[in-house]
This record gives C-alpha cells, sequence and structure tokens, in this order.
C-alpha cells in the first residue's frame, strides 16, 4: 500500500494544493477568474478555462469507475463527449460548483486510490487494458497536461498569473 499512498498524494496533491513551490495547481490557476473569462475560448480549435476544468472532472469520474471494476460505457460517461459544454458563461454558481466539482471528484479519486493494494496496482485493467498504476501514472499526466492548458489559456486572453 506504499505506492498506493504516494501514488494518491500525488494525485490530490500536484493538481489540488493551493500554493506549490515549483508549478501552478489548479486553485492557482483559477484565481481571479470570471465565470466569463473561464468560459471565454481564446480561439478556434482551443477549449476555455471552464471546458477544461469540466473535461477533467468527467475523465477522473471515469477513472474512478474503471479503477473500481465497474462497466464502463463511453456513452454513458460522456453523453455530451468529453468537453462538456458551458451552458451559461454568466452563471456564477454554475462556476464555482464546476471548479469546487473538480476538488471534490479528485479528492475521491485519491482517496480510492490510496486503499489499493500492491496487487490491485499490479492487476490489468480491462476497460483500458493497461495496469492500475500505469493508469494512476497516465491520469497524473492529464491532470498535467490540462493545468499547463489553463495556464496558456490565461495568458492568451491577457490573465497573466504571477507565477508560472
Amino acid at each position: 500500500m506504499f505506492e498506493a499512498s504516494h501514488l494518491a498524494e500525488a494525485l490530490e496533491g500536484l493538481l489540488a494544493t493551493p500554493d506549490l513551490s515549483w508549478f501552478v495547481s489548479y486553485p492557482a490557476a483559477m484565481e481571479g477568474l470570471t465565470p466569463e473569462q473561464a468560459a471565454a475560448v481564446p480561439g478556434p480549435r482551443f477549449n476555455s478555462v471552464w471546458e477544461v476544468t469540466l473535461h477533467l472532472t468527467l475523465c477522473q469520474q471515469f477513472a474512478l469507475a474503471v479503477l473500481r471494476g465497474e462497466a464502463v460505457e463511453a456513452s454513458a460517461f460522456f453523453p455530451e463527449g468529453a468537453w462538456p459544454p458551458v451552458h451559461d458563461p454568466q452563471d456564477a454558481e454554475a462556476w464555482q460548483k464546476a471548479k469546487a466539482g473538480l476538488l471534490a471528484m479528485n479528492h475521491s479519486l485519491a482517496e480510492y486510490v490510496a486503499g489499493l493494494s500492491e496487487v490491485a496496482l499490479e492487476h490489468e485493467l480491462p476497460a483500458v487494458k493497461m495496469k492500475g498504476y500505469q493508469y494512476i501514472l497516465g491520469n497524473l499526466a492529464h491532470n498535467s497536461n490540462h493545468l499547463n492548458e489553463i495556464v496558456s489559456i490565461r495568458h492568451m486572453q491577457g490573465f497573466w498569473l504571477e507565477k508560472t
């Protein structure tokens, strides 16, 4: 369970810790963004910060189901696609709920991972054809990729972060 606790700590800590010393976490990347700014798309074929938030939440829900060994049907998890739309870019409550939802889902995923045995980490997950630890490491990379995307979107829109 030692490896599982390290993976869980990385899943939650590297996404949710407000002040990391060497890169921008999700809470830090959200600093000062209004719902309208979060919903703004910087150009064709780009996503908005809000869309990335919804995507990450959905992907972590999917990851949790995969790790639990649940039957995962892509159409059930992604009824609007892997990139759910923002329905009302001026809805401050929905924006707060989206941010909180990602952090809560990330916490649930990390909590589940922390309880995995070494056998579970080495077991191949049929839904993704990877061992458990590989899939978790992939989720860490996925989170990092999209955190970078969020910072880049902010910068393209002129909403610079002090620390990047």
